[in-house]
């Protein structure tokens, strides 16, 4: 379930205009290098990682709650409508679940619909539009998708590495950042023991540039997923 206390938080938050205060490990700048570890040094990015945020929502009762199997015909013609608003905002997951969350702090209907296979989303109306929001962003700041495993989560973002450095990544477990300027980013630990990647994607989605953990400290405070490898045994 949603956690309620955190949710009403963050709408607070919004309801006063003001920005979500970064975590200290979140305020670190990122050193991106052109050749991470080459003899040329870091290029500092003056722009600090921030974490995302998402609008604050009020729990609804649990009857709105649309399942794979529906009972009966209109939830199916539900299920298709919600499946049809996500699609419109560029959602190309089979949507296979969905539930009316409730109303924002601002009224606002909001949504959230789960995928076959990928990560789920919230789908807010604002005005004549929709607010569309990974459930990657919701955990990032301690909401919960129900709809959503972490499983779907690490499958759906392997593809996001292929053709780069990081593409033989079985990914096991994934989770945002958070952003700057030039774009988000993301943890991906692999399922060998001790790898991981930090991940900076553009607004499209696109893999930009990949950063293997034991590089990547001065990311955001570096990868918390990935533990690092044992050191080897001293020489005797």
């Amino acid at each position: 379930m949603l956690n309620r206390n955190v949710l009403v938080a963050i709408g607070a938050v919004f309801a006063l205009g003001i920005g979500m205060a970064a975590p200290a490990a979140a305020q670190s700048h990122i050193g991106e290098s052109r050749a991470i570890g080459s003899a040329s040094g870091s290029i500092t990015d003056p722009n600090p990682v921030v974490p995302r945020a998402v609008t604050g929502t009020r729990l609804p009762p649990s009857e709105g709650l649309l399942r794979r199997r529906p009972a009966a015909g209109a939830a199916q013609n539900d299920l298709a409508m919600i499946a049809g608003w996500a699609r419109s905002q560029g959602v190309t997951c089979t949507v296979d679940e969905a539930i009316a969350i409730g109303m924002s702090d601002d009224n606002n209907a909001v949504y959230e619909i789960g995928c076959a296979g990928a990560d789920g989303y919230w789908l807010e109306k604002v005005g004549a539009g929709w607010k569309l929001q990974d459930c990657l962003e919701v955990a990032s700041v301690g909401g919960t998708c129900r709809f959503t495993t972490a499983q779907e989560q690490a499958e759906g973002f392997k593809g996001k590495l292929a053709g780069t450095d990081a593409a033989a990544c079985d990914v096991a477990q994934v989770r945002l950042i958070g952003q700057n300027a030039n774009g988000r980013f993301y943890e991906a630990k692999c399922s060998a023991e001790g790898q991981g990647y930090i991940a900076r994607l553009n607004n499209e989605g696109v893999t930009q540039q990949v950063y293997p953990c034991a590089n990547a400290q001065r990311i955001a405070g570096g990868c918390t997923l990935t533990a690092a490898p044992a050191a080897a045994p001293a020489a005797e």
